[in-house]
């Protein structure tokens, strides 16, 4: 409990209030008046219970900087590939001598419409972006409050998110597929055709496909498992049909100087596929479709022959059911009306 003490001097009457912080150690402060030494001793009393005694001078003393020094060494490493280091670079050279007290609301809130309306360094950045930015600094702030006591709240909790577009659900019809398939086999690119039909019949990202290791592979079993993925989990992808039959004879003809399913001129290093793919796209006729769109494209038929929304997040790897209920409800719409009418029918006759 707080003691007070009653001082009379020359310069009048003041009250000393003492809290103990441990066995050896107190903190005091002078007031003028009882009531002040008394809110104050409260104040510092709950504090200590909390656990968050000391933070405001924490949070004075230490910069955004000494934050994010601390974040790349201890946290970085061990969080997902999406809080990205040059995102940290960003917001270090723009707030990184501010202490992280001065560091509100408000001005997160300023740099979120500069880089939206690109003010700040001339680049456009899509909402989606704008967002990746938010995040990372929230993270980094959120280790200051919680693990780190330098912070009481953490300032990013206030400022509103971006709104995002909603997501794209381009994919091929039956005339399009035919037509990318035949350029892909024809392309000069050795490899373009095995990774188009992998990435159509298992719904991985690029960065996936090219990265592969022999490791990877289960062709026993018919299954890739990916351990290193956008949101950190392992991920098991069935390996059937004609992807099957394509990787067991790249691995027939694999070069043993190379770990990759896939690998370029160096051995060591994934294809670049870029080119040729844009070729390919090219020659087929398509329009306004990216690589990307073959991972819609796998999602969409999986729909479309009456997979579950729940099913194909857990296909495609994403963690948020929402995000895919959004983009291909709507084609289930036919599937939905079989299952109703078949209530009816059972009910009505």
């Amino acid at each position: 409990m707080a003691t007070f003490r009653k001082r009379v001097g020359k310069f009048g009457t003041t009250y000393e209030a003492q809290v103990r912080l441990n066995k050896s150690k107190h903190v005091s402060k002078s007031f003028k008046k009882l009531t002040d030494a008394k809110r104050w001793a409260e104040k510092v009393e709950m504090e200590i219970r909390e656990k968050r005694y000391g933070v405001t001078n924490e949070s004075k003393k230490r910069t955004l900087s000494d934050a994010l020094a601390r974040y790349r060494k201890y946290v970085l490493p061990g969080v997902s590939k999406s809080r990205r280091s040059h995102i940290l670079d960003w917001w270090e050279e723009r707030l990184g001598n501010f202490p992280l007290i001065e560091i509100n609301a408000s001005l997160i809130s300023d740099f979120r419409d500069k880089l939206l309306h690109a003010e700040v360094d001339g680049r456009i950045r899509a909402p989606a972006t704008v967002l990746k930015y938010i995040i990372t600094l929230s993270h980094v702030m959120t280790q200051c409050v919680n693990d780190w006591q330098w912070l009481e709240v953490n300032p990013v909790n206030k400022v509103s998110k971006p709104t995002l577009p909603r997501g794209r659900t381009r994919f091929l019809d039956d005339a399009e597929r035919q037509s990318l398939i035949k350029n892909c086999q024809t392309s000069g690119n050795k490899f373009l055709y095995t990774i188009v039909i992998v990435a159509l019949s298992t719904g991985m990202r690029r960065g996936e496909i090219v990265n592969l290791k022999w490791t990877d592979i289960d062709l026993e079993r018919g299954r890739i498992v990916l351990n290193e993925t956008k949101n950190g989990e392992v991920r098991v992808v069935p390996l059937v049909g004609l992807a099957l039959d394509l990787i067991q004879k790249l691995q027939v003809n694999r070069q043993f100087n190379s770990h990759l399913l896939f690998p370029g001129r160096n051995p060591i290093k994934p294809i670049d596929f870029r080119s040729a793919w844009r070729v390919a796209a090219r020659r087929a006729g398509l329009e306004n479709f990216t690589f990307h769109d073959l991972r819609h494209s796998f999602a969409s038929y999986c729909v479309m022959n009456g997979s579950s929304l729940n099913e194909v997040a857990d296909l495609l790897g994403h963690k948020s059911f929402h995000s895919v209920t959004k983009r291909y409800c709507h084609l289930s719409d036919a599937y939905r009306s079989d299952v109703v009418a078949s209530m009816n029918q059972k009910i009505f006759g």
